[in-house]
């Protein structure tokens, strides 16, 4: 038995696929099916039998089909005479930087902002054609991709050749189509013309962006020089005599008025060189002038857009000119020549005089700005005619120290007055000063002309900036006040309120990135924003960047301002049209909250990098926090759910909770709050609600029965007394008709007859005073119908006295009754 089990067991084995021979043989049988299988997929085997002439005749069919869609295709992506023509400016572009370079490299007055503009022409010139280099190497890609197709094709047509030999009726089927056999051979011309074509261009293209890049390394190297002299002597120093010597030359008024001709005529030529663009900008800033003028009728005087609608020029110079101001800092290349530049720092300002009573609300501030618009004016005077370099120096120097002076008498003089602020602002300037007088009197006057124009710069910049802003909140004020919703016209101020922050942020942001380009830390102001909002700061695994943080603080505000928005919109608008008591509206503002909470938290944690999937291992988190000692968190909060779903108490609400009674002013997930008539707010936890007694005495209606109770003396009319309770209750204006008042003889008292009149009044919290005007009322007409109100009386039995002190007693009684 166990013999033929054994046997059976060998069969079995010997008989598997996967042993001995029986393995190699199913090896070389599976070889040969893939062979045969891929032959048949993929249609390059030289002597493949497998396929079938019809099969070749409809493949040798299409093929004609095939190179017109090819032609189609490579006419749709080959790049034609457009990029050989941008190809062409970009060389005479680049002709034009490098002798510009070549210029700069010799200029002793060559400053940052003409480097920064070159460095960005040159950037974006590369920029250029690494998006050209891209398109060429897509075009490469799918000439690669279709020579390889064709080279197939041909080779598959090669094989067919060579079987043809043998077979008759291949070699038929090849001479019917004899024509199309030379279709590859096209194509393949055509596509090796198409990738000669290409890699020209891209041979060309490395060319232009090699020349780029030397240009890039030149202007680099120039930064630096530039940079590198700040810190050098450049100068005499100014006690010296050496300095003086320019002073002294006789033509040196000529040379002033030869430059300061030749400013003026440069910015001439540049006007009628841009006529048309300088025409239709003083065509838009009359229109922009005429719509704040007439602007002014729609609003109030005590709106922030009046004092612009008031000064509708200077208040379009300022917006218009900024604004341009601001894009060649964005685009350098599209900057204005220096002389041109500075004169616009010149109307800016002029309109800034204009609007300082707008810019500085405090008269005595507005001392302080003259004598500042008359140094940042001179200063760009002097730049446009180019003064002589001595007497350049020597104007900071006299300015710089008269600043110092006058900085150093006033906190002398009014130093105890002053707010911290204005006292470092001031510390500020008078050291920036001190410095810059320092430098020129040591002859580090590239130290001291860097510092004294980026300061000018910063300062006009810090006025721009804050006039932008209360310019953006009047203007917003204006579209708030003429939009046609009532809502945002009544909600106007808040919503200005609120905006406020939001845009004194935005406007201090680009303060402080112009800030980056003024101090040269920066060429650009895209390159400054792109470098601080980019800066990381690691903790553990997270990395932060500003400009992380601020979309976090961005969606943080948008949904509380969203909320806010939706809630005030429901109380105010929606939900009293439809007649919903308070306590209502109050639960679905409050929920519409809570939804608009959770919308920005997912928002925010899809910003954080979390995915929504994996909210369940902080589920399962917050279930194993919930176990050890959340109980009373989550219990609070289910409570608080079914308190604004099922409303048992809604906010207005007179409850009372143990010894304590109020009325409900706030129903929050975690607790409520009830002021007492104490005027003490009590914090309850929900779940104390829901699991707890609780009387509610408003919770359908806030009318409420009040009790009076009254015990008269024996013998008095009990009709009367109940003629004259019920009097009592009709006269009384806070007693309701319906349910009408009773008067009830209750019992027969110890000393009185109990009588209780029962009344209803229309406020719980009247009840009180519903009290008194009942007892007061009842006591004037039972005194008048002399109604006695009894006092209790009681019998006293004495069980056990001295005998002395009874005798006492008893005679005493003896004789009261003779």
């Amino acid at each position: 038995m166990i013999v033929r089990f054994l046997l059976l067991i060998v069969f079995l084995f010997l008989s598997q696929p996967g042993t001995g021979a029986g393995r190699e043989q199913d090896k070389t049988s599976s070889a040969a099916n893939g062979q045969v299988m891929d032959t048949r997929a993929t249609d390059t085997g030289p002597t493949s039998p497998e396929i079938p002439l019809d099969s070749i005749n409809e493949r040798l069919a299409g093929l004609p089909k095939k190179l017109i869609d090819l032609d189609l295709e490579l006419t749709a992506v080959m790049p034609g005479a457009k990029i050989r023509k941008q190809l062409d400016e970009i060389t005479d572009k680049l002709d034009e930087l490098t002798w510009q370079v070549t210029i700069e490299k010799t200029d002793p007055a060559l400053n940052y902002q003409r480097l920064a503009a070159t460095v960005f022409r040159v950037n974006h010139t590369r920029t250029t054609l690494a998006r050209m280099r891209e398109q060429v190497q897509n075009v490469l890609a799918l000439l690669a991709g279709e020579r390889q197709d064709w080279s197939e094709e041909q080779s598959r047509i090669a094989a067919w050749e060579k079987r043809a030999e043998k077979d008759p009726g291949l070699r038929m089927v090849l001479d019917s189509k004899k024509e199309w056999l030379a279709t590859c051979k096209q194509a393949l011309g055509k596509i090796n013309g198409h990738l000669q074509d290409v890699l020209a261009l891209s041979h060309r293209i490395d060319q232009l962006d090699l020349r780029a890049y030397r240009l890039d390394r030149d202007l680099d190297r120039l930064a630096l020089d530039l940079k590198n002299v700040k810190i050098q002597q450049t100068s005499p120093s100014l006690l010296s005599s050496r300095f003086f010597q320019p002073l002294s030359t006789e033509d040196l008024f000529q040379k002033i008025r030869h430059n300061a001709a030749k400013g003026f005529r440069a910015q001439l030529d540049f006007f009628l060189g841009h006529l048309k663009a300088v025409l239709s900008a003083m065509f838009s800033l009359v229109l922009l002038s005429l719509a704040i003028s007439a602007s002014r009728p729609m609003v109030s005087p005590a709106s922030s857009w009046h004092g612009f609608s008031s000064r509708p020029l200077a208040t379009s110079l300022v917006l218009l000119l900024s604004l341009y101001i601001l894009h060649t800092l964005f685009v350098p290349a599209r900057g204005l020549p220096a002389e041109v530049a500075d004169m616009i720092y010149i109307v800016i300002i002029l309109a800034l005089l204009r609007l300082s009573k707008i810019l500085v609300r405090r008269w005595w501030y507005r001392h302080f700005l003259i004598p500042l618009a008359l140094i940042l004016i001179s200063s760009f005077l002097l730049q446009i005619i180019d003064f002589p370099s001595a007497l350049r120096h020597l104007y900071i120097f006299l300015v710089c120290l008269i600043g110092l002076t006058a900085n150093a008498g006033y906190l002398l003089r009014h130093g105890s007055r002053l707010v911290s602020w204005h006292k470092w602002s001031l510390g500020g300037t008078s050291l920036l000063c001190l410095v810059i007088v320092g430098a020129e009197l040591t002859g580090f006057s590239s130290i001291a002309l860097y510092l004294f124009r980026s300061f000018l710069y910063n300062i006009l910049a810090g006025m721009v900036f804050w006039i932008l802003y209360l310019l953006s909140a009047g203007l917003l004020d204006l579209v708030l006040s003429r939009l046609p919703v009532r809502f945002l016209q009544r909600n106007r101020p808040v919503i200005i309120g609120h905006c406020r922050l939001p845009l004194r942020f935005f406007f201090l942001f680009l303060f402080g990135m112009f800030s980056l380009v003024v101090w040269q830390v920066h060429p650009t102001l895209m390159e400054a924003i792109s470098s601080i909002t980019s800066l990381e700061l690691r903790l553990g695994g997270l990395i932060l960047t500003p400009g992380y943080l601020i979309r976090i603080i961005a969606v943080v505000w948008l949904s509380l301002m969203t909320s806010k928005m939706l809630q005030a919109l429901l109380l105010q608008e929606v939900l009293p049209r439809y007649g919903a008591e308070i306590g209502v509206q109050l639960s679905i503002t409050r929920l519409v909250h809570y939804a608009v909470l959770v919308i920005g938290f997912l928002i925010l944690l899809r910003i954080l990098g979390l995915e929504l999937t994996k909210l369940a291992i902080l589920g399962g988190a917050l279930g194993v926090g919930i176990g050890f000692g959340l109980q009373a968190i989550v219990n609070n909060f289910a409570s608080g759910l079914i308190l604004l779903f099922e409303r048992p108490l809604k906010v207005g609400d007179m409850i009372e909770v143990g010894e304590e009674m109020g009325e409900v002013k706030r129903l929050g997930l975690r607790a409520t709050v009830v002021r007492t008539f104490d005027n003490a707010e009590i914090v309850i936890p929900n779940s104390d609600l829901i699991t707890g007694p609780v009387t509610n005495w408003t919770l359908a209606n806030r009318s409420a029965r009040v009790k009076v109770p009254v015990g008269v003396a024996y013998g008095t009319d009990i009709a009367q007394v109940l003629r004259i309770l019920l009097d009592c209750a009709k006269n009384n204006p806070l007693v309701l008709s319906t349910p009408p008042p009773k008067a009830l003889f209750l019992a027969f008292g110890p000393s009185s007859l109990d009588f209780e009149l029962r009344v209803w009044i229309s406020e719980f919290t009247d009840r009180r005073e519903a009290l008194s005007t009942l007892n007061q009322e009842i006591a004037a007409e039972f005194a008048s119908a002399g109604i006695e109100i009894p006092f209790p009386q009681s019998d006293l039995h004495l069980r056990s006295l001295d005998p002395s002190i009874a005798g006492i007693l008893s005679d005493q009684g003896r004789n009261d009754a003779k």
